[in-house]
């Protein structure tokens, strides 16, 4: 009766493989008669990939809940001898994978590895009948690979999800007439047009228009940059307010998101020196094992044999070692840090410098108000409350800043009467029979409104700390200047304090 079982698996095993073979050869020649046709007839077929991560993990959710149900039937079949082709089945189907890795390992790889050990516990367990402990020992092993496979799948989805946003069509600019075209069909040099609430989906340089555009995924910086003629933009910012048009300069894997994406896709798949040396030891133990079993086999016969196959340590390094560097990784990427070089994070521990960059990590997503300059007879408090009147309906971090400030002073303001946002530079209200407008020293140029010497000084004291400007003009003469500064995140304090602690000497 062994004999058979084990007949049946070798003969289950091999058939499915030479069923393998004859479908790899099969869909070989489909995708050699398609490329013909296409040659052909200049027609261009699209084949849907077939994604074998998917496959995999299906798969291996199948495995782990066949291994218990092969435990169910082995426990249940010396009371049901009728159930007998049933638990066979379960058990050819959960030794497959396990097989094929030790196929692999030493025909592929030319390497004696832990599912080679596997294997060979598992035919032990056949040839004595013994079905639970293989199918124990089948749920420990496909188990741990199931989790070692969606922890890495899941953090890659975690890590290179921020990049995956990217438009499927894109309008082209073609002849002076706007096109709908497929992104894959960009090509460099090509002006795209991008509108308000779209994804930026190339790098290029902006040929025309203006657009306020959100950073913060590229940068870490939430306050939207400004983008005119000129300026340079990059794939997967979005676009919050405004309508420009982008000379393509690279596209799909060229970008800077998809090499940055690349990068911590590679991220998930580091081998720290430890794991690399646990799975070397691992790897190592194998041969020795063996031959310890070949060797004590007359002595303990085929119960003990098996005993001490299964007694190796190899699976489980092979197991634990990488699931200790992806479970950090995935803290990591759950508190927002990833990592950009997995080498960076096994040397985390020896750290010694850290580099700080200010804005958006240190400092917090919307600014705050430093000092109000009026000038030309206006008053603080009435500056403020023009400001606040004019940004009231704006949505972006400086509006946001002003209008908190005129709140928290108490400051009366209304919704203007009327008013005309341009990208880029600021805002034009109407408010108490006065024209205000609101923006940058660039907008206060373009329109016209002169700029004394003394708040050009203003102007100069507050770049130099690092600080930015709004402008306030009433009808045709500038009403007076707002500083703007960085918000310092409650939380830095104790960090500092955390990295100190930690033996980190220089901080910048």
């Amino acid at each position: 009766m062994l004999l058979l079982d084990m007949g049946l698996v070798g003969a289950a095993y091999l058939g499915a493989r030479l069923y393998e073979k004859y479908r790899k050869r099969k869909a070989q020649k489909s995708k050699t008669a398609i490329e013909n046709e296409e040659s052909e007839s200049g027609k261009k077929y699209e084949i849907e990939p077939v994604s074998e991560d998917k496959i995999g993990g299906k798969v291996s959710r199948l495995h782990v809940k066949a291994s218990v149900a092969s435990l169910v039937l082995s426990v249940l079949r010396p009371f049901y001898p009728l159930i007998y082709p049933l638990q066979m089945a379960s058990v050819i189907f959960i030794t497959f994978p396990v097989f094929r890795l030790a196929e692999k390992s030493l025909f592929e790889e030319k390497k004696l590895r832990a599912p080679v050990l596997t294997s060979a516990f598992l035919l032990a367990c056949i040839s004595i009948g013994q079905y639970i402990a293989l199918a124990i020992g089948a749920i420990f092993f496909l188990s741990a690979n199931r989790i070692v496979a969606k922890t890495r799948r899941d953090l890659k989805e975690k890590l290179t999800g921020i990049f995956d946003e990217l438009p499927d069509k894109v309008w082209v600019l073609k002849d002076g007439v706007e096109i709908e075209l497929p992104l894959d069909a960009v090509c460099i040099d090509d002006i795209v047009v991008v509108n308000t609430g779209n994804i930026v989906p190339v790098d290029g340089v902006v040929t025309d228009g203006a657009a306020m555009i959100d950073q913060h995924t590229l940068t870490g910086e939430f306050q939207p940059a400004e983008k005119t003629a000129g300026d340079r933009v990059f794939a997967s910012t979005a676009v919050m307010n405004g309508r420009i048009r982008i000379k393509v300069e690279k596209t799909g894997e060229q970008t800077t998101s998809a090499k940055i994406n690349e990068i911590l896709n590679n991220t998930a798949d580091f081998q720290s020196d430890l794991q690399l040396k646990g799975e070397k030891w691992a790897d190592q133990s194998v041969l020795p094992v063996l031959g310890i079993t070949m060797i004590c086999l007359p002595v303990v016969h085929l119960f003990g044999a098996a005993a001490i196959l299964n007694c190796g340590f190899e699976a489980r390094i092979m197991m634990l070692a990488p699931l200790g560097t992806l479970n950090h990784l995935h803290l990591a990427s759950r508190k927002t840090i990833f990592v950009k070089d997995g080498c960076a994070l096994e040397q985390a521990s020896q750290t010694d410098t850290v580099l700080f960059d200010k804005t958006g990590t240190l400092t917090g997503e919307q600014p705050e108000i430093g000092r109000i300059v009026p000038c030309n007879g206006w008053d603080e408090e009435t500056i403020l409350s023009y400001a606040a009147t004019a940004e009231c309906k704006m949505a972006h971090p400086i509006a946001k800043a002003i209008v908190e400030k005129a709140k928290e002073s108490d400051i009366d303001f209304s919704d203007p009467d009327d008013s005309e946002y341009i990208i880029g530079y600021g805002i034009t209200v109407k408010i108490d029979n006065h024209i205000v407008r609101v923006g940058s020293v660039r907008f206060m140029r373009t329109e016209g409104i002169p700029i004394s010497e003394m708040m050009e000084k203003t102007i100069d004291v507050f770049h130099e700390k690092g600080h930015s400007t709004v402008m306030i003009a009433v009808d045709d003469h500038l009403g007076g200047a707002v500083e703007l500064r960085p918000c310092l995140r409650p939380e830095v304090t104790d960090i500092i304090s955390g990295l100190r602690d930690r033996g980190v000497k220089h901080l910048s």
